[in-house]
């Protein structure tokens, strides 16, 4: 969190000149000592926030490529005639809330998919043709999200 209040000053301000730098990093340091002391922030959660960040933009790319799959193979679909649309249920790996919720999304922003209910460990998508569905069990962005909960909350989570 530091790291990126300390960037966004430096970009709000245009530059990095001595005086902005070091007002920078007095303003940083006293809000991230207002985070720990008021909102349940720690040392050590900026400390996996920063380890977990490559995973992030790993996963960021992996969601973009998944997106421009999905957007070629809708149109295909919807060139070559009607498509069929399905409802799968599924059962998935990830273990946290937040991770769930993560998954849901991200397969509501690819093209051709709605996640209509995110209950515990099930997932009920609507996907607009059989072959979209065949990509959700098991899938690359699940086992992505699984690893970041590993690296932010340790094995097992």
């Amino acid at each position: 969190m530091a790291l990126f209040l300390f960037a966004f000053w430096l970009v709000l301000n245009g530059g990095a000149r001595m005086d902005v730098v070091l007002t920078g990093i007095v303003i940083t340091g006293a809000v991230l000592v207002f985070a720990c002391k008021y909102l349940d922030w720690s040392l050590r959660r900026e400390a996996v926030v920063y380890l977990a960040a490559p995973r992030a933009l790993v996963y960021l790319g992996l969601l973009l490529e998944e997106i421009v799959k999905a957007n070629i193979a809708v149109g295909k679909l919807l060139i070559a005639g009607k498509p069929k649309p399905v409802i799968r249920t599924f059962r998935t790996g990830v273990r946290t809330r937040l991770g769930r919720v993560l998954l849901a999304n991200s397969i509501t922003i690819t093209p051709g998919t709605i996640t209509l209910r995110c209950e515990e460990d099930q997932l009920t998508v609507h996907c607009l043709d059989e072959s979209l569905a065949e990509g959700l069990v098991d899938s690359a962005l699940e086992k992505k999200i699984i690893k970041m909960e590993e690296t932010l909350h340790g094995k097992p989570v």
